[in-house]
């Protein structure tokens, strides 16, 4: 989740010269999202309403981040060029079909955190909610303006591993300033 209708607050503490905690609840209202997966599918999230929790613990070299979430939601999968069977041998594209699951919920844990070593950087997080969990690891090495990095990372559903993503790039930006910026992969 990376924004809402609702509100937060933010209570940040310093326990040491080092390290920091900052603690932000959260509530939601009703919000409606889309997200496109591909040009055959898309999701239609309807939140009728969300709480949960966001704690940080940061150091100097480090930071981890706990974040839990609990939301109530209704979900329309629109789906484009569906094949269907109406006899066998005998497949149709249906060309639009649109199905609503009213009345879900869902709760999501994640747990996840940082750390520099000079100029290199990893990162790894997990989740799990309610129908599957997942996590990743990357590690990044900072060059000058130029960062390669290497992403690998899972997703298991009741079944087992459902998708596997592994995604190298190297990322950099060539004369930036306020207005523009270039990234190369």
């Amino acid at each position: 989740m990376t924004a809402f209708n609702g509100f937060s607050v933010t209570w940040n503490h310093t326990l040491t010269d080092e390290l920091q905690l900052s603690l932000t609840p959260f509530v939601g209202f009703k919000d409606n999202n889309e997200v496109e997966f591909n040009s055959d599918l898309t999701l239609e999230f309807e939140t009728n309403n969300m709480w949960g929790l966001n704690a940080q613990l940061t150091g100097d070299n480090f930071r981890i981040n706990f974040a839990y979430l609990d939301s109530n939601f209704d979900q329309t999968s629109k789906v484009r060029n569906v094949p269907y069977q109406v006899a066998p041998g005998i497949t149709m594209i249906l060309p639009y079909v649109e199905t609503t699951q009213p009345d879900q919920n869902i709760k999501l844990y994640s747990l996840g955190g940082e750390y520099d070593f000079g100029q290199l950087k990893l990162t790894a997080e997990g989740q799990k909610n309610d129908l599957a969990s997942s996590w990743y690891g990357s590690a990044a090495y900072r060059i000058q303006k130029f960062t390669p990095y290497v992403v690998y990372g899972q997703t298991y559903s009741e079944g087992g591993i459902t998708v596997t993503m592994v995604k190298q790039a190297i990322v950099g930006h060539w004369g930036c300033d306020m207005t523009s910026c270039t990234t190369y992969h």
